[in-house]
């Protein structure tokens, strides 16, 4: 019998469980009735202590409506669930989170902000999943202004950190100025704009040497309007460039997050590239080129969003260690962390003559602490709140 991932996904039906860390025995009349009173009814007098008196303080929920799940479409909410409990596991082993997957019925941006107001009571934060653009941009915009939870959509956000992650790490191997040298972005989606957003923040707006090609058409002043990204896009593409193969002649990085390989674009596109170059191949669950296919065309560096490849670049590398860092601040993200935390993990990297750092508890470590640090900085003047976050983080890091 071959063993196959759907093989080993059915025999253990499903990869997460509920543990119980009470001792229930000879105690339920504490933790359950009459007992349980008590501590609704201190809750009632004073909300806060639901941070105190329940799990809310490291529960959250992985949410997605199943309308864009890895590269394979709107697949429905229940075809997303392995993704889901995936991303449970990984955030419960590596950062000690309780995360519950929850993929739901919501066609609409308006059906998603309203699960996400009623399910706020019972979470700490919530991390969106594989919800199609522009829907995720803007629930994660609107949801920002409303909930008192930290909220995060991991395929901006997340993926968006480690690509930066690998491009700092490799512009520093090749001696490349991210300034003045083209980067290309194929594929116009949550991943490339995420990563789109820090450059450009990192770069202070110039990012006329960026050119997003997505399927036939390439972004420029003319027609970004027509994305939801529109007031960065209007920037890029200084070159006036008007197809994919002008867009590589000459360029030093390709960031590629478009739809599953083989047979994306000619592979001849490649060989037009500057050198040395890089080439970040992103689509899952295969990449649009291939480790060999890169190699042969004569690629410096290459990277992959698949655990498999050494270079992974690939948002489970962040996400755990962001959601911990927000989960003890009770802040939301911002563009500013989201750099802090690519230069750290570039930093890490390059130490171990890495073009990102490996998956271990020291990156999860680096990525939450980066992450407290810089909310630390924002209350400087509040130093018992500082060191409360610092003490918290050490807990949450030696109870893991």
């Amino acid at each position: 019998m071959e063993i196959t991932p759907s093989f080993l996904h059915k025999l253990y039906r499903g990869k997460w469980e509920l543990r119980v860390k009470i001792p229930l025995a000879h105690n339920l009349h504490v933790f359950y009735t009459p007992g349980v009173a008590e501590p609704c009814q201190s809750i009632a007098g004073d909300k806060a202590l639901v941070w105190d008196m329940t799990n809310k303080w490291n529960t959250i929920g992985v949410i997605s409506n199943g309308t864009r799940i890895l590269g394979l479409g709107n697949i429905g909410p229940e075809a997303g669930l392995p993704v889901m409990e995936g991303k449970a596991v990984l955030y419960k082993y590596y950062a000690g989170i309780d995360a519950i997957p929850l993929c739901i019925r919501a066609d609409t941006e308006e059906a998603i902000l309203d699960f996400l107001k009623a399910i706020e009571p019972s979470l700490g934060g919530i991390n969106l999943e594989d919800i199609k653009q522009p829907d995720a941009f803007h629930v994660l915009t609107e949801a920002r202004d409303f909930l008192q939870i930290p909220i995060i959509h991991d395929d901006m956000e997340g993926t968006g950190i480690i690509i930066l992650a690998a491009v700092l790490s490799s512009a520093t191997m090749l001696g490349l100025k991210l300034e003045s040298e083209k980067i290309v972005l194929l594929g116009a989606g949550s991943a490339n704009m995420g990563f789109l957003q820090l450059l450009d923040e990192l770069l202070l707006g110039n990012v006329g040497n960026v050119v997003v090609v997505d399927k036939d058409l390439v972004y420029n002043k003319e027609n970004a309007q027509r994305h939801w990204m529109a007031n960065t896009l209007v920037k890029t593409n200084m070159f006036g460039h008007r197809n994919l193969e002008e867009a590589l002649r000459g360029a030093s990085f390709l960031v590629a997050a478009s739809r599953p390989g083989p047979g994306v674009f000619p592979l001849d596109y490649l060989r037009n590239m500057k050198r040395p170059n890089v080439v970040l191949s992103l689509a899952n669950p295969v990449p649009e080129v291939s480790r060999e296919e890169a190699v042969a065309t004569g690629v410096s560096i290459y990277g992959s969003g698949r655990s498999d490849d050494p270079n992974q670049v690939n948002n489970s590398l962040i996400f755990p260690g962001l959601m911990l860092g927000l989960l003890v601040t009770q802040q939301q993200y911002s563009t500013a962390v989201g750099i802090k935390v690519a230069k750290a993990l570039s930093q890490l990297a390059l130490k171990k003559s890495h073009l990102v750092p490996h998956m271990d508890s020291e990156v999860h470590e680096l990525v939450a602490k980066t992450v407290v640090e810089h909310f630390s900085e924002q209350v400087a003047d509040n130093r018992e709140k500082a060191a409360l976050w610092q003490e918290e983080l050490r807990w949450r890091i030696g109870r893991r």
